[in-house]
This record gives C-alpha cells, structure tokens and sequence, in this order.
C-alpha cells in the first residue's frame, strides 16, 4: 500500500489561502482625500429617517459617524454616561470638517445624536467580542484592542463584562435574537434608501410593499414562512396607515419595527404623546386668545356703562332715605312715631343723583327725616344704627 507525505506548512498554507479576507475597518481615507482638496462632501439628512435619501450621502454618513464613534467618542458602560457638551459637541465639530451637514435644519442634531449612539453601541458589542477571546478577566484587561486608547477606559469595561448583570442581560439579548424568524435578504443596504429607489422607479413605496421586496428574492423566494404570512396578513386591507399595520403584525421594539431596522422608525409612545401635547398646548393657546378678546370686550362695555351712568352709582357709599310722619300734636318730651315709606324709598334710590334724595328734608307735605350712614351687613342691623344715631 503506498503511502503519501504532505509538508503541514503547504496545508497550513492552502487553508490560509482558502479563509475569506474581511472587511478591514473603516479609516475614512475618502474623506480626507476629499479634503485634501478643499472640498466638502454635502450631506442632506433628512430628519424623518435619521440620513440621507442617497445611497452615496448615506453610505458616506454612515462611514464617518462610524469613524467618530470609535476613535473621539469615550467608550463607556452605558450612554447616559456620556457628558453631551465634553463629549458630543467635539464629536459633532470632527464630523464636520470633512462633512458639509444641514445641522442648522430642527431635528438633524439630533438624528446625528442618535446615529452616534447606535455606533457606540456597535462599537461596545465589538469590543465584547474581543472580550470573550480570552480565558479570564486579568488575560483580557492585558490584551487591550487598538481602538481604545486609554487603558484604564479598557480595564473599566472588561469589568463590566465580567459582571453578573451585563452577563444575565447578554444571554436574554442572545436569546432573544434567536428568535428571529423573519430575516432580510438586500444586506446592509438601509431600507430608507432602498423605499427611496423603489419610489424613484415604479411610484410611491408603502411599508407593506417594501416588506415584501425586502424579504423576497429576486426569484419570488421568501426568507420564511413567517415573513409570508406576516406579508399575506398585512396585506389583507385593514383600515390603517401601512406603518401601523406592519407595526401590529410584525412587532415594536425600541426605536424600531421588528424585520425592518432601523430606517422608518415607528411612531413612539413619546412622541405621540409630545404631538398631543402640542395639540393640547395649541388649543390652550386659543382659548386665551378668546378669553382675552371677550375680556378686553367687557371692559370695553363697562366703561361705556360708566360713561352713560351717573357717577353716583359707581360710589362705594349707599344712601338710605327714610321717610318718618311725625305727629304734628305730639306733647312735649313724647318720642314720635316714625314709619319707613318705602315707596319714597324706592323713589330716592333709583334717582340719578343720590346727593339730591340726600339733600332733600321733604318728601311730601309732612315732615321728612333722611340720613345716610355707611352700608352695613344686613337691613336690622342698619336699622338700628338709624335709630340710636337719630335718638341720640
């Protein structure tokens, strides 16, 4: 039986040769040629969909936020730890040397923000990776990756890998991506600019339309049978916007809808409630309007009022006339009998003038008393103080 040697450097060699070369990083070299020039590259972002409609802007975008999140963005544990004036406004101002972004337009700060975000997150789950290449913690915190330059940064986040809770939480997020069961079939392309092209090519591109050519191949083969069905029961005409449809049929996750990425974001608990906010604060606004309209009319009729009335009415003193018949053959030292008119009264208050019914002792042919005092709290009391004034 004949036998065959075979040198273990050819062997090694042939599987080397045999292993697909990757995708280096991303050094953003294109830009900096660009700008050797003098030239900057014009981004548009457009707010709705967090980046530019064009494949070319897109893709540029996408690589420099990249660039920035790896090599000026700090690496920490979560976002929130990073300090948006020390960290991002440098972030945002190194982008911008080789980009030419609308930042000026409202809400394009803010989609740059969040594209840093996912980027930082990306960058994390790498790092990971580089992680779980080695035994232990001490192993890993001396084998510190060329992307992260501070050491001490490094040894914090080997740390945090190590503990309890990003453990229990990295084993449900590995689950749970497990489940997927409706996966895509254009690549990395966004789906923003692939809805963009469609629309460009046959009309406008709804999201149920765009599921369909995002999870079929170019031979009508679907990438599962959970995307067909998914597809067969959004399709069947309920009375809602294509968005909210494949929201219910598909599922909501954090800032995106399952099966679609992170191109057209759903319409966010948040935000729905910041539109009825806006609505509330909107109809707020008009009802002062309205309020200070009819209340400007008020005292725009008052002072009328006051102009045709007489001053007297608007006094805050108030006169009262009492009109007493005494008994003309009353004796001496006999007290005399004193009864209210009230119809002479009635007469005197609804005078224009009440200095008149003041002034005035008589009121018909027999003797009149009238007296004014100060208003009181009711008619008894006021009657009384009349009294022990006028027998005094």
């Amino acid at each position: 039986m004949q036998t065959y040697e075979t040198d273990q450097d050819d062997i090694d060699e042939t599987v080397s040769s045999a292993v697909k070369r990757k995708r280096g990083p991303t050094m953003g070299r294109g830009l900096m040629k660009a700008g050797t020039c003098g030239k900057k590259i014009k981004i548009e972002v457009n707010p709705a969909i967090g980046r530019s409609k064009e494949r070319v802007e897109s893709a540029k975008f996408s690589s420099q936020v990249g660039v920035v999140a790896r090599d000026v963005l700090p690496v920490v544990r979560k976002w929130k730890e990073i300090d948006v004036q020390n960290a991002l406004d440098p972030c945002i101002d190194y982008m911008q040397i080789h980009l030419d972004v609308n930042m000026d337009q409202p809400g394009v700060r803010q989609c740059v923000i969040d594209r840093l975000k996912n980027s930082s997150r990306q960058q994390r789950y790498r790092l990971h990776v580089h992680y779980k290449k080695f035994g232990n913690v001490r192993e890993a915190k001396r084998n510190k990756p060329a992307s992260v330059n501070d050491q001490q940064q490094w040894e914090i986040l080997c740390d945090h890998f190590n503990s309890p809770e990003f453990q229990h939480q990295s084993e449900a997020n590995s689950n749970n991506r497990k489940k997927m069961q409706a996966k895509h079939v254009t690549g990395r392309t966004p789906f923003t600019i692939i809805q963009n092209e469609i629309s460009l090519k046959n009309g406008e591109c709804d999201m149920i339309e765009l599921y369909k050519f995002t999870h079929e191949n170019v031979r009508g083969k679907w990438s599962s049978d959970v995307a067909k069905k998914n597809w067969e029961y959004a399709a069947e005409g309920v009375e809602k916007s294509e968005q909210e449809i494949v929201t219910e049929v598909i599922g909501r996750a954090n800032g995106y809808i399952k099966g679609l990425g992170y191109g057209p974001k759903p319409p966010g608990k948040q935000s729905q409630l910041q539109q009825e906010l806006e609505e509330t604060r909107a109809e707020l606004g008009v009802s002062k309007t309205e309020a200070a309209t009819y209340k400007s009319t008020v005292n725009a009729m008052n002072e009328q009022l006051k102009q045709h009335k007489s001053p007297s009415l608007w006094r805050t003193w108030k006169a009262v006339v009492l009109r007493t018949r005494i008994r003309s053959n009353r004796p001496t030292g006999m007290r005399p009998t004193r009864m209210i008119n009230r119809k002479a009264m009635g007469r005197a208050m609804n005078r224009r003038r009440m200095s008149r019914a003041m002034n005035r002792r008589t009121m018909s042919k027999t003797r009149t008393k009238t007296m004014i005092f100060q208003p009181v709290t009711t008619p008894t009391t006021r009657l009384r103080n009349w009294l022990s004034s006028y027998f005094r």
